[in-house]
């Protein structure tokens, strides 16, 4: 797969934008030819003065040579400003890919450490080195033009020693192949205290976690832990600066006594033959152009070659198998949903096994069960976000592995007990959508006592929430009410509710209760709760957990 992912790399950042690549690969071959003309005609105006054979031929020469530098700065300009323009258009290309790549991954997915470690490779290592190759690719192009170019002025001033120039770049690119290596094998096998320290980080810099942290004076312990991972990346970042300079450094020296060798030799030689100064001129600047141009060369394979490395963690993230999502939608309401001697595991560890039960419009059914047993997990299995059970599940009369999840989802509401509180307006945490109108929002609201305290924010509805981007806080049975009003608002078949009153004070409690009771009657609502006593004023359908069985 690594020798291809260059390629794969390159055909990404064209298809970020077809047209800007076309360009800009033009105007780096104009860019290559630059410094060949620009020396040609140097050593012809320099040898037009030396011979003063005629005016004319110097103010040509000096007009060529202003005109030739005049089109390469304009040249550079516009190549500089096309490429600053097509490197935002690939960011934001790859990005816009990695976002749709994550909402194709399964809960399955985000329970996996390897996922966290591809996410962050793919973020930290893999998405700037595609970039970065092509830009490698690009530099290519114009330093193999350039050489192309040169190497024919090289063969004019007749000496068959400039090949030896080409030692120092071959020798670059086989260490500087090494190292890349050595570097990117250093950082892969740190990602895991990158991401530590960024975890760190993120505790201390997020008004969820921060209480705690706070109450129970964690903060100096946690400052510790995120001294010792940054000291342990800055130890490593140093250590490869090290390397790298001394590495570069022997070969720049080496290069230098090449040069200045070659220079000698040529210089040595025109003298004995009485020869032009701008055909010495010419070999001196040519030597620096065709060395500097291959030294290029090889920097940039053997940065490509370490880049891809690097790129490659982008796209074994996007090369993630994805679960089934099933291919049947489903078209009707859904009148019932049943269980099948369903059994699952996680980490080899049996959660439930041999589940059998039918769940039907009519009545509110209880999910009880001690923690752990199992309740959280069936109501994950029943709303499609596992598919590797055994047993069968079936939605009216379709197998639930079958059924396209989007079409699934658009009939089901689920308040899992962590449900989400998000740092967007009120009106986002209710619901993401444009589809309810003001009037459907406030009546669940007021139904659920929060419209008086939605009436003391001046954008009601549009306020925005949390103190992220400084908005407004609620309490947390307010938050539970707003979690309430997210599952309700959706008007689904089938309504799931993890623990939905264990925040709420028992008037509103009541409230929530009498209103799901009364949705009951047409839709079916599970609702896993420890509340036995509320319950018992309601006609439900009880089911306990125990085992992984359901009695």
């Amino acid at each position: 797969m690594k020798r291809n992912i260059w390629l794969k790399s390159i055909k990404q950042c064209y298809i970020a934008s077809p047209f800007l690549f076309i360009s800009i690969f033009i105007l780096s071959v104009f860019m290559g030819l630059g410094e060949p003309i620009k020396i040609y005609i140097l050593q012809h105006l320099i040898n037009s003065i030396q011979n003063f054979n005629s005016k004319n031929d110097i103010i040509v020469y000096i007009t060529l040579f202003f005109c030739v530098n005049l089109f390469i700065i304009i040249i550079s300009q516009i190549n500089g400003y096309l490429n600053q323009i097509f490197v935002l258009k690939i960011e934001y290309f790859l990005e816009k890919n990695f976002i749709n790549k994550i909402k194709t991954l399964s809960l399955r997915h985000f329970e996996e450490e390897n996922t966290y470690n591809l996410i962050s490779k793919s973020q930290v290592l893999g998405q700037g080195k595609i970039i970065d190759i092509y830009i490698h690719f690009l530099k290519l192009i114009q330093d193999i033009t350039s050489i192309i170019s040169i190497i024919s002025l090289l063969i004019s001033y007749k000496n068959s020693y400039w090949w030896i120039i080409l030692i120092v770049p071959i020798l670059s690119f086989f260490v500087n192949k090494k190292m890349g290596e050595y570097a990117y094998n250093v950082e892969k096998n740190n990602v895991l205290i990158l991401r530590k320290s960024e975890y760190v980080k993120y505790l201390l810099t997020n008004n969820i976690a921060i209480k705690e942290i706070m109450t129970f004076q964690y903060i100096e312990t946690l400052l510790k832990k995120f001294i010792k991972y940054k000291e342990k990346i800055l130890k490593y970042t140093i250590k490869l600066s090290l390397v790298y300079n001394i590495t570069n450094t022997s070969i720049l020296l080496f290069e230098l006594v090449i040069k200045v060798l070659l220079i000698v030799l040529y210089v040595m030689k025109s003298l004995a033959r009485n020869g032009l100064v701008g055909n010495v001129m010419g070999f001196i600047y040519s030597i620096e152009s065709i060395q500097s141009s291959f030294m290029s060369i090889f920097q940039s394979l053997s940065e490509i070659y370490k880049d891809r490395l690097y790129a490659e963690n982008y796209f074994d993230f996007m090369n993630i198998k994805q679960d089934l999502i099933g291919y049947r939608k489903l078209t009707k309401e859904i009148k019932k949903l049943s269980l099948n001697n369903v059994k699952f595991k996680y980490e080899n560890k049996i959660i439930l096994d041999g589940v059998n039960a039918e769940f039907k419009p009519g009545k509110l059914t209880i999910l009880t069960g001690v923690n752990g047993s199992g309740k959280s997990t069936l109501i994950k299995l029943i709303s499609g976000l596992y598919n590797d059970y055994e047993g069968e599940i079936f939605v009216n009369d379709l197998e639930l592995r079958v059924i396209d999840k989007i079409s699934l989802r658009d009939r089901i509401a689920i308040l899992f007990q962590d449900y989400n509180q998000y740092e967007f307006t009120l009106r986002e945490n209710i619901s993401m959508s444009n589809e309810y109108d003001d009037a459907k929002i406030l009546r669940l609201l007021d139904i659920l006592g929060l419209k008086d305290k939605i009436d003391t924010f001046d954008a009601r509805l549009d306020t925005q929430m949390g103190k992220w981007f400084g908005g407004e806080e609620l309490s947390k049975g307010q938050w539970q009410r707003i979690g309430l009003a997210k599952a309700l608002i959706r008007d689904a078949d089938m309504i799931i509710m993890d623990e939905p009153t264990s925040a709420l004070d028992p008037i509103i409690e009541k409230k929530f209760f009498d209103l799901i009771d009364k949705i009951a009657k047409e839709k079916i609502v599970i609702i896993v709760t420890h509340d036995l006593d509320l319950i018992k004023k309601y006609d439900v359908h009880c089911l306990t957990i125990k085992d992984g069985k359901i009695n």
